[in-house]
């Protein structure tokens, strides 16, 4: 089997719904999480990329209490959908958007508290108006020796870590800026934050190996437009 979705297509079909969505509802450069040769995670809205490759919706509440610069609590009208270590964003009606707070902890269940891992960065009102969402961290990663392209969220999520595509002797990402210029590392292998922040389209390159022939390879390479870093 060379990848779970049939066909030459299957790289660009597996991978791109998700990819695309990458940053989806955050502030720019925070998105896109890690941007390696060989590993790539980033923050995405599972629930409006229709599920995905994960195919977990995320919890929602509303907010019940105005959130001022500092709190390290969230008052809200229900928490029972959210786990300890979920990611989660908080946005207001003014459309503030505060970085999501990694290793979140909810007190209660059900309950209407959700005590933060550090302080809110910023004051969130009216409280009418605020929404908190959880967002998964997803991962591509390369695992050679098994020869697999892997996904894997967050902590919290329960969903581990599922292979998407067998057989995989090569992988590389290529990350370009919006001239399409190639972004090197100052400092390789990973993108900085500002390095990160310039990020408009990822080059996915996949070497496949036949199951039964070995020396049948395979290459493939899927452009895929960043629309929610800038």
């Amino acid at each position: 089997m060379w990848l779970r979705a049939d066909g030459k297509t299957g790289p660009k079909r597996v991978l791109a719904t998700e990819i695309r969505g990458a940053g989806y509802g955050f502030p720019n450069a925070w998105g896109i999480f890690v941007a390696e040769p060989d590993q790539l995670t980033f923050f995405a809205n599972t629930f409006d990329t229709n599920g995905g490759l994960i195919g977990v919706q995320e919890a929602y509440t509303t907010g019940t209490a105005d959130i001022t610069a500092g709190d390290t609590n969230i008052s809200v009208a229900d928490n029972s959908d959210f786990s300890n270590g979920n990611f989660i964003a908080v946005f207001d009606a003014s459309g503030t958007v505060a970085f999501p707070w990694a290793g979140g902890t909810v007190t209660g269940t059900p309950g209407a508290t959700i005590t933060l891992s550090s302080a809110s960065p910023a004051a969130f009102a009216p409280f009418d108006g605020i929404v908190v969402n959880q967002y998964q961290a997803l991962t591509y990663d390369f695992d050679a020796v098994n020869g697999l392209l892997t996904v894997s969220t967050n902590p919290g999520t329960g969903a581990g870590v599922i292979p998407v595509i067998g057989n995989v002797t090569a992988l590389s990402f290529t990350y370009f800026d919006v001239n399409g210029t190639q972004i090197i590392p100052a400092t390789p292998p990973a993108l900085s934050f500002t390095e990160r922040s310039l990020i408009r389209k990822i080059i996915i390159s996949l070497t496949l190996q036949h199951a039964t022939e070995s020396s049948v390879t395979l290459n493939f390479t899927s452009d895929i437009e960043i629309r929610n870093n800038a």
